[in-house]
């Protein structure tokens, strides 16, 4: 190495000048280091409370008209003009069929839901399994059947097919024990020379005459005979039993054809004997030809006929083999097919008895349950809606309604008088549209700032008032108790509850963040945090935080509802406080966490260095 250095200074030189940069950089130099502080959270069970606020002045009413919040025909009259009521004594009823029947619905959709979500949650019964078990097994045995099947239905096509072939040669060489003699004596009947002699037909011309159909026809049917059986003859010859299935088809399907020509040429036969012995044959030289050849013709004609019976049928053997073979085939095919869709269908069903629920599926159906029950808080509340009820003790000054009247949100049912004492609230046009008879409410009063009372609200302006381009509409809420320190005119601040759910999964809303539509949170990998970071609540680090994407619910003031996304205890982050430091690598490196470098400080996780 020195050698080296001696050896080339210059090289020498530039590497010593290199390595002080490095030194100078990275001991020295001063570099700027941003940290951010982050505060975290930690995702909650809780309860998100919607409300709209309002203020006015406590009064008490000496008469007040009540009209109904629904609609429809008035079907009972419970009260007369006169009548001393208590609170929630109902004044009238309208016809709530409709109501009722949306209720009974909601319910049972309701038990639907929460059934079919216990079904989700409930870990598979061993009788399940057992039973999704056994539809394997059998759906397996049911496949090995149907693949015997098909082996043995192959075995059977081909047994089938050699059968028929084998059948129609024998049928074949049947057919040439009996044919040559027919043929023979087929000539005999002709000529007493060879196949072309015809020395025997000028007799029978002489008998018959010679334009006679019976000798016609038999001479030019004898003719084909003739050619047929030679060539045929040549066939027998050149194929034999083992020879290709195509060759032999056509040998059997040619014999079949040259023996039904040969029967036919014997009935021509029988009909020309038979002609011939209606007449005088005896004076003839053929007489002889024709007694010795009627017998045996017969027995010709029962013996060809017989083959010709026989080659068709194993000719139609064939036939039909070679078409439903194949149509026989795949439907063992199909059934393998079938069996094989089956076995898989229930391994999959196995699968899924044996697997845990899934999150999503849980999670959907919880949202269905959720949704279904405020569906039943709905139609409950609307089918309440159809009873006229007092909220406070009363006289009923006058019933204005009868059975059978037809009603709606504007029809005064009834005018009571009251010495009750109730909070009217001025509410702005949004916040009225939001509320309806029936919400709670909690009041407090400026002159009694120790004193909550709470109530419901039971009437709601139908018309507002215009002030200066302004809408408010009054909203009238009933004390549930009565405090005697509460007075006339007092000003009074109520909270009306238009919305609450509880044990839900919620954040603070510093933490909600949106970008093209999607909300998300930020988050940290966990492996950067201590638990002296998780019990302080805060952070700092040089790191850039994760997105966690999120689905949203309800809202109030503080918090929000996180229905997917999320789980409860996730870590996040609800304020990022920027930073920025200027001064040495080695002294920011000891006062915030950067994620890679460790200082080798006692207690501090490995990859993240704590600053003293």
């Amino acid at each position: 190495m020195f050698e080296y250095l001696k050896t080339n200074k210059k090289k020498s030189v530039f590497l010593g000048i290199v390595i002080l940069i490095v030194i100078y950089y990275v001991f020295f130099k001063k570099a700027a280091v941003t940290a951010n502080t982050y505060t975290l959270g930690t995702v909650e069970k809780g309860t998100i409370v919607n409300s709209v606020s309002g203020s006015g002045q406590v009064v008490v009413s000496s008469q007040v008209e009540f009209k109904p919040q629904a609609s429809g025909k008035i079907v009972s009259v419970n009260v007369k003009d006169g009548d001393k009521i208590s609170a929630g004594t109902v004044i009238a009823e309208i016809d709530s069929v409709d109501a009722q029947r949306a209720v009974r619905d909601a319910k049972l959709n309701l038990e639907s839901s929460q059934i079919a979500l216990d079904k989700i949650l409930k870990p598979a019964e061993n009788l399940t399994v057992s039973q999704a078990q056994d539809a394997v097994s059998k759906a397996q045995r049911d496949l090995d059947q149907a693949k015997k099947d098909r082996n043995q239905q192959d075995l059977t096509n081909t047994q089938a097919q050699t059968t028929a072939y084998n059948n129609g040669y024998s049928a074949v060489s049947t057919a040439f024990l009996d044919v040559p003699d027919a043929v023979e004596n087929l000539k005999r009947v002709q000529s007493t020379s060879d196949f072309s002699g015809d020395d025997h037909m000028a007799d029978y011309g002489l008998i018959l005459g010679p334009d006679s159909k019976f000798v016609t026809k038999f001479k030019d049917d004898y003719s084909k005979v003739y050619t047929l059986y030679n060539s045929t003859s040549a066939s027998v010859k050149a194929v034999g039993r083992s020879a290709d299935p195509k060759l032999q088809y056509k040998l059997i399907k040619d014999t079949l054809e040259m023996t039904k020509v040969v029967a036919e040429n014997l009935e021509d036969a029988r009909a020309l004997l038979d002609a011939v012995k209606a007449y005088d044959y005896s004076l003839y030289t053929i007489a002889p030809t024709v007694d010795a050849m009627k017998p045996k013709i017969l027995l010709d004609i029962a013996a060809v006929n017989k083959d010709v019976t026989t080659m068709q049928t194993a000719l139609d053997t064939i036939d039909n083999a070679d078409q439903n073979n194949p149509i026989n085939k795949q439907k063992k095919e199909d059934a393998v097919t079938l069996a094989e869709e089956t076995l898989k269908e229930k391994q999959d069903a196995l699968a899924k008895v044996n697997e845990p629920a899934d999150e999503l599926d849980v999670r959907s159906q919880k949202l269905t349950v959720e949704q279904r029950q405020n569906a039943l808080n709905d139609a409950e509340e609307k089918y309440n809606d159809y009873f006229i009820t007092s909220p406070f003790d009363a006289v009923v000054a006058k019933v204005s309604v009868s059975i059978g009247d037809q009603v709606s949100s504007g029809t005064t049912a009834a005018t009571l008088i009251t010495n009750e004492m109730q909070a009217q609230i001025s509410l702005n046009e949004v916040d009225a549209a939001n509320i309806k008879v029936g919400d709670k409410a909690t009041m407090v009063f400026d002159a009694l700032p120790e004193l909550t009372i709470t109530g419901k609200v039971y009437q709601i302006d139908t018309l507002g008032t215009v002030s200066q381009g302004v809408v408010t509409y009054n909203a009238k809420i009933v004390f549930d108790t009565a405090d005697e320190r509460v007075k006339p005119g007092m000003s009074v601040s109520a909270d009306i509850i238009t919305n609450v759910k509880t044990d839900i999964l919620v954040v603070p809303n510093s933490a909600i963040k949106s970008q093209g539509g999607i909300s998300y949170v930020e988050t940290l990998d966990p492996s950067l945090l201590t638990a002296d970071d998780t019990q302080a609540g805060k952070v700092t680090l040089v790191t850039v935080p994760n997105q966690a994407n999120i689905e949203i619910g309800i809202s109030n003031d503080t918090q929000t509802e996180i229905t997917s996304g999320l789980k409860e205890g996730d870590q996040i982050i609800t304020q990022t406080i920027s930073g920025t430091a200027s001064s040495s690598a080695q002294s920011a490196a000891s006062s915030v966490r950067i994620p890679g470098l460790s200082t080798g400080g006692g207690g501090n996780r490995s990859g993240a260095a704590r600053g003293g």
